[in-house]
């Protein structure tokens, strides 16, 4: 069913992430919810920032997250020259 989460991820401030069967991405807060861009099998939120992983196994990273835009602007994706030059 689109929109019920199988996979879920909470930050120490309640912020969520999560993706449904269809890899849909989804942000929320504890009151609301919000379909995000893109589509991964895997998210996770931490101190290191937001990370997910799509059915090819390539990895993004969510670009643009401040306390006014916690949901970020757009993932980044991540190969070895990225991690190497930017990380």
């Amino acid at each position: 069913m689109q929109g019920q989460l199988r996979q879920l991820d909470v930050s120490s401030s309640n912020v969520f992430w999560g993706v449904d069967s269809e890899d849909l991405i989804y942000f929320g807060d504890g009151t609301t919810r919000q379909l995000v861009s893109g589509r991964l099998t895997h998210v996770s939120i931490g101190g290191s920032g937001i990370w997910g992983v799509n059915v090819h196994n390539q990895t993004f990273f969510r670009r643009g997250v401040t306390e006014s835009i916690p949901q970020g602007t757009d993932w980044l994706f991540i190969d070895g020259e990225t991690i190497s030059t930017q990380y």
